[in-house]
């Protein structure tokens, strides 16, 4: 007669081992799974291989490795088109560093949180009707910006904190900026400061238009608008601000390392950790809540032998930068 006790025994013994080894497969791979949901792929595109906008990448890296959830951190030009597609796919948040950059992504119809950073306001508006139809709908779509143009206001700020019996200031617009004219005119006149507004385009004679105004102001202030109008009229600001010895506030520190008096810009540091704390940001997934992000953190730099030419007595850096650039 067969015995089947021993049989029953062993095959007992072979469907605890069974199980056993579903289970323990099953807990690696929910733990896989944990894993790969908390670690956070976070593609940067950038527009050009340039110092800046690598040393934004490297700040970035280094600032999201501080904290509990997991990042990873890679790079991808937005020349390299079949490279681009694959890294988007990979990806859980996207990045773009330069206007170049932000058109190669939002051109392309992806579901990822998408933050375009170092981009200027008129230049989001553009890419954002020319890819979605509207700023609203570009943001309803998952995409973000942190703009590159400081507000006009720390400028002016910082014009009166360096210049404290200043009672005209001329604001120089493009193209672009000119939309603004109005607004900049009466906040001027509610501080009471006298505003001159000129408005420049492409086609103007920069001399011609500069000029009259630079001469008859305590100050002026070239707000950036295209590169062509950024270039073309710099050099033209810079000479006549010294013929005539009135003080120019720039919006780089390449401004101010050409003649300008003093500026007021978004350097590598403030952009990279705005964009930090935007990655960070619990309802970055949450499209209702996107929005356009003006800088938050500025740097100040003055030019102390321009300073010295029209005898006008400065303070350290930091206590510019402590009055204007925490919003």
């Amino acid at each position: 007669m067969l015995d089947v006790k021993p049989m029953a025994n062993q095959n007992s013994r072979v469907v605890k081992k069974l199980f056993h080894l579903v289970f323990c497969f099953g807990l690696q791979c929910l733990a896989t799974s944990s894993i790969a949901q908390d670690l956070e792929h976070v593609l940067f595109i950038l527009s050009r291989d340039a110092p800046n906008y690598t040393k934004i990448v490297d700040l970035v890296r280094t600032g999201l490795s501080d904290k509990k959830k997991d990042y990873s951190v890679t790079t991808v030009s937005k020349d390299a088109d079949t490279e681009i597609d694959r890294a988007i796919k990979e990806a859980t948040i996207i990045v773009t560093l330069g206007t170049g950059a932000a058109d190669v992504a939002i051109s392309r119809d992806s579901d990822k949180p998408l933050i375009a950073a170092l981009i200027t306001d008129s230049t989001f508006t553009d890419l954002a009707k020319k890819y979605r139809g509207s700023t609203s709908k570009a943001l309803a779509s998952g995409i973000n910006a942190i703009l590159l143009d400081q507000p006009l206001e720390r400028s002016t700020s910082l014009a009166s904190l360096l210049i404290p019996k200043l009672k005209k200031i001329a604001i120089m617009l493009g193209p672009s900026s000119g939309t603004k004219a109005r607004d900049h005119r009466d906040r001027l006149k509610n501080a009471g400061i006298i505003p001159q507004i000129l408005s420049i385009t492409a086609a103007d004679n920069p001399i011609h238009k500069i000029a009259p105004i630079i001469k008859n102001t305590d100050v002026f202030i070239p707000v950036p608008d295209s590169r062509l109008i950024n270039v073309t009229t710099a050099k033209w600001i810079l000479q006549l601000g010294y013929k005539y010895s009135v003080p120019v506030i720039g919006f780089s520190k390449n401004y101010v390392t050409a003649g300008a008096l003093a500026a007021v810009y978004s350097s590598p540091e403030n952009v990279a950790r705005q964009t930090i704390e935007v990655i960070r940001d619990q309802n970055l997934r949450d499209y209702s809540l996107n929005r356009i992000y003006r800088p938050k953190y500025c740097t100040v730099t003055v030019n102390t032998t321009v300073a010295w030419h029209l005898e006008i007595q400065t303070r350290d850096e930091r206590f510019y930068q402590g009055e204007l650039c925490e919003l």
